[in-house]
């Protein structure tokens, strides 16, 4: 299991700009808010054609067997993300992700859960129609980020 507290109280330093670069460009601002499962940071890209990326850190009630309760209308299973099980979500309806948004759910624990998510209305983004890709590389990043207390 993978201890989230560090992100838990600032998930806006789960990754770096650097990280975020190739997916968003220059980094303008970062966000953190509350929701009522965990903490969560948007990231905002300094070019307004680019896509937002988003950090969702759920400390509890949110392991494995919630991947698929998650309410969006398209979900497919991801695989394992650093060793972790996964869940691919997208508000995009049957286009799924083809219409610039997924999330890359993953379950850490038997209670915690991380998420990113990318979210894009300009079709001439790069990962337009598979932000799921760069969702799973930046969850990665994010989970190598935790392990290694950078």
């Amino acid at each position: 299991p993978l201890d989230v507290a560090k992100v838990t109280n600032d998930p806006c330093s789960g990754l770096t700009a650097a990280q975020l670069a190739p997916y968003m460009g220059t980094l303008q601002r970062s966000t953190k808010s509350q929701y009522n499962n965990g903490t969560g940071c948007l990231f905002e890209p300094a070019d307004g054609h680019q896509a937002g990326i988003g950090v969702l850190v759920c400390p509890s009630n949110s392991g494995p067997g919630t991947l698929t309760q998650s309410g969006f209308p398209w979900q497919e299973p991801a695989g394992d993300i650093a060793g972790y099980p996964a869940e691919h979500q997208s508000q995009g309806g049957a286009s799924g992700p083809a219409t610039g948004d997924c999330q890359t759910m993953v379950a850490v624990s038997n209670q915690a859960s991380l998420a990113v998510y990318i979210d894009d209305s300009e079709p001439d983004y790069k990962y337009y129609t598979d932000a799921c890709t760069a969702a799973d590389k930046l969850a990665a990043e994010l989970i190598a980020n935790i392990k290694g207390g950078g």
